[in-house]
């Protein structure tokens, strides 16, 4: 009698399985993802390999996201997706939890180019052609934001400022960490000629930046202030914000 119970419950389990395994990710759409506010212009692919075109959360686009159920995570009663994300304006992979109202990022990373989001002018434009690069990136967002945040930053673009001579500017390195309900970066870097901090502040809108520079040639305070820093002597400092839907518009 307990072998045919034993059996029995394979078959069940195996069941479920082949159930979960074949079902079409619009199934996990609709139930999980839409009631969160997530719309895709077109799901396709089983759960375990689903494929989204044009994913839309709030001001929050991406071209494409491939999308792979992880299945005992079913069990748990917190749904688990590997997801993969690309978009002309970068790309990324992740492992996604829904955990209740509260959606957790693990094992993240990306590379996103800061030239389809931010719309700048003159010389500091050129800093926007090099990549933002994200990783080891773990978080917990809920139903009143950003709760738990970490992970690493670099960004080389103002390495790649052309100071006609002037000195080098340096790479930025940075964690990432709530602010309030908003996730955000701080930040910091230096060369020879010049050190400098900041931080910005992400929301569902845009972002806003604050960067300090302490130049130690008066060579290199120039070229900061040709790129937007102002401020006297040893003390510039350059702020700004942008809007998500602007930007996309000016990178486009």
């Amino acid at each position: 009698m307990t072998r045919i119970l034993v059996l029995a419950l394979i078959g069940l389990l195996a069941f479920v399985a082949a159930a979960i395994a074949f079902a079409p990710a619009r199934v996990l759409h609709d139930l999980v993802l839409l009631p969160r506010g997530v719309y895709a212009a077109h799901v396709s692919g089983p759960i375990w390999n689903g494929q989204w075109r044009d994913v839309r959360q709030g001001r929050v686009r991406l071209a494409q996201v491939d999308a792979a159920l992880q299945a005992a995570s079913l069990l748990r009663g917190r749904p688990a997706l590997r997801v993969r994300m690309s978009d002309p304006r970068g790309r990324g992979e992740a492992i996604v939890v829904l955990n209740g109202e509260a959606l957790e990022l693990r094992e993240a990373s990306g590379r996103i180019a800061p030239a389809g989001l931010v719309a700048l002018a003159g010389p500091a434009r050129a800093a926007l052609a090099e990549p933002v690069i994200l990783s080891n990136v773990e978080g917990r967002f809920g139903p009143r934001g950003c709760e738990t945040l970490s992970g690493a930053v670099v960004f080389g673009g103002l390495a790649a400022v052309d100071t006609r001579g002037a000195g080098s500017l340096p790479v930025l390195e940075g964690a990432l960490e709530c602010a309030g309900s908003q996730p955000a970066v701080r930040f910091a870097g230096e060369t020879p000629d010049v050190s400098l901090d900041g931080h910005a502040r992400l929301s569902p809108a845009g972002a806003d930046w604050s960067l300090n520079a302490q130049p130690r040639t008066g060579a290199a305070a120039l070229a900061l202030r040709a790129i937007g820093f102002t401020g006297d002597g040893d003390a510039l400092s350059a702020q700004g914000q942008t809007s998500w839907a602007e930007a996309g518009r000016g990178g486009g």
